[in-house]
């Protein structure tokens, strides 16, 4: 039987520096956790309470925002706390899904929070029928950018490296 202490060893392994593993991303990080049976580490990213503060029900101008980095900087983290903070499901988050949709309060007021994992493997069009095509969520996106008043709110995560 593999110790507890073997399980955790491995896990950490995983963490660092290779190029060509999914070392970087939460999800795998998040997944080998749960297979080794240990809490992946966490840290308060720096703009968490930015973030946060962005999508809380005292804000005073709900806006829509989009995290830019490259793999590894947290933005996926930072999505799953937005998701966690508007009473989204922790295990609807720990699937493979990219995007995800939860009305919420928001500023006062009830909206549907989008959030989209990785704006880089948005499908085209969704079998779910939640949007009606990648192009045209996107242009709904950048609208609710500049409109505090929008029913809609939505967080997206663009890994910097990657074509869109």
């Amino acid at each position: 039987m593999i110790s507890k202490g073997t399980h955790w060893i491995r896990f950490l392994r995983q963490y660092g520096p290779i190029a060509s593993g999914d070392n970087m991303y939460e999800e795998h990080i998040l997944r080998a956790a749960r297979r080794a049976g240990v809490n992946p580490i966490r840290f308060t990213h720096p703009l968490e309470a930015d973030v946060l503060d962005t999508f809380r029900t005292t804000v005073t101008c709900p806006s829509s925002a989009i995290l830019t980095g490259t793999a590894g900087d947290g933005k996926s983290h930072l999505c799953g706390k937005v998701w966690e903070l508007i009473g989204g499901d922790a295990e609807e988050w720990a699937s493979d899904e990219v995007y995800y949709t939860h009305e919420a309060v928001v500023g006062g007021r009830t909206v549907q929070v989008h959030i989209i994992r990785d704006l880089t493997a948005l499908p085209q069009y969704d079998e779910k029928q939640r949007y009606v095509s990648r192009p045209d969520l996107l242009s709904s996106f950048c609208l609710s950018v500049l409109d505090c008043n929008s029913s809609d709110m939505r967080l997206g995560s663009y890994r910097s490296s990657q074509k869109c």
